[in-house]
């Protein structure tokens, strides 16, 4: 059985932690926040989260600007909710995905407190968010919202880039070697000139 983790890239101390919740939803922190380079699979991974053990999902992107001035009602208000289409009983009842929250201002962060402390048992919000060494989490997310938060760093560490570099060479089975490492940790990037470079040799060969 193909395990569903196949699809992201992720180094093995990110893996083990994100199949842990994959498999144990209901053990899962209320606020999670995913944190790292543009790219990398936050988002990505959230939504495929949200979809496998929620029966309900919402996903705010904060950079646009109506959802900048939305605050807590984002998360209670059900009109927002995306069901998913599915009549398997999930352990969860919805999960809230807060994408590039690093957009807000101090105090619209901050006005997601309360709805953040008031989720019930089967509620989960993850915030998503870009970091880089200029900006690191703690300057891009307000300290009453951190201490909130389970946060996982997604970035690849100088000595996960190995075991990095293998797994990308797997998974982007059309791209040199030169190409990956030029990308990384780009894995939007990745994608995009993989299905590019398929494509051309699909061509060559016809």
């Amino acid at each position: 059985m193909n395990n569903p983790m196949n699809q992201f890239v992720f180094v093995d101390r990110i893996q083990t932690e994100l199949e842990i919740f994959l498999q144990n939803p209901e053990l899962s922190p209320a606020v999670l926040c995913f944190y790292g380079y543009p790219g990398i699979g936050k988002t990505s991974f959230a939504k495929y989260w949200a979809g496998q053990v929620a029966s309900d999902v919402v996903y705010e992107p904060m950079n646009e600007k109506q959802n900048a001035t939305k605050g807590a009602d984002v998360i209670s208000c059900s009109v927002s909710l995306i069901p998913f289409v599915n009549s398997e009983e999930k352990p969860l009842s919805r999960v809230t995905v807060l994408d590039e929250f690093h957009n807000l201002a101090p105090k619209q962060q901050d006005s997601f407190k309360v709805a953040l402390e008031s989720l019930s048992e089967t509620e989960r919000v993850i915030i998503c968010l870009n970091t880089d060494s200029s900006k690191p989490l703690k300057r891009q997310l307000t300290t009453p919202i951190l201490s909130r938060c389970h946060a996982i760093d997604f970035d690849v560490r100088q000595s996960e880039l190995a075991e990095f570099m293998r797994k990308c060479q797997a998974r982007y089975s059309f791209l040199e070697r030169d190409q990956i490492r030029r990308l990384v940790p780009d894995q939007r990037a990745m994608t995009r000139e993989n299905k590019l470079a398929e494509a051309r040799k699909r061509l060559r060969v016809a």
